[in-house]
């Protein structure tokens, strides 16, 4: 725990590939995007600094899966720069409200937008923040199927380069 509520995931070290993505012909797959028959998050994987990563999730298994809809999902994954430093950002600090929605196969779903920074500064909301430095960030945790099985891991690494 960074300074927050408790994280409610486990996070895991599996890198996920090469994502096929369908239901939102508006993004391109991440670096860490799925194999058909995986959940996985969703990115542009490379940035140049001071752009906003839109992450998704693609639910391209058989199984219905649940998420926080509100936009605060942030709050319930794990960030961490190259050396393993884990870090909160904005969209991850003001953590109270949670509606949880359905993803059903084959679809996927925005989780939030991130603008490529870390929260320096946390006072139920992010009041300060700094962008993050160019190399490799990881996003990581996991989802619970909507009937309450075991959650399943996820992780994506996105790159931030100089513009």
């Amino acid at each position: 725990m960074i300074g927050r509520v408790p994280r409610f995931v486990a996070v895991a070290a599996l890198v996920l590939s090469a994502c096929g993505e369908k239901a939102d012909p508006g993004g391109q797959p991440g670096s860490g995007g799925g194999n058909a028959g995986t959940l996985h998050l969703v990115t542009n994987g490379s940035y140049a600094a001071g752009q906003t990563a839109k992450v998704r999730l693609a639910n391209d298994t058989e199984t219905t899966y649940v998420f926080n809809d509100t936009g605060y999902e942030a709050c319930n994954l794990t960030y961490a720069d190259e050396s393993g430093r884990e870090f909160i950002i904005p969209p991850g600090t003001h953590c109270d409200l949670v509606t949880m929605a359905d993803l059903p196969p084959g679809e996927t779903a925005f989780l939030f937008f991130w603008s490529l920074d870390e929260c320096i500064r946390d006072e139920w909301g992010c009041v300060k923040s700094r962008p993050l430095s160019p190399g490799a960030y990881t996003i990581s945790g996991s989802f619970e199927t909507k009937d309450g099985g075991d959650r399943t891991p996820v992780e994506t690494t996105i790159e931030i380069v100089t513009p």
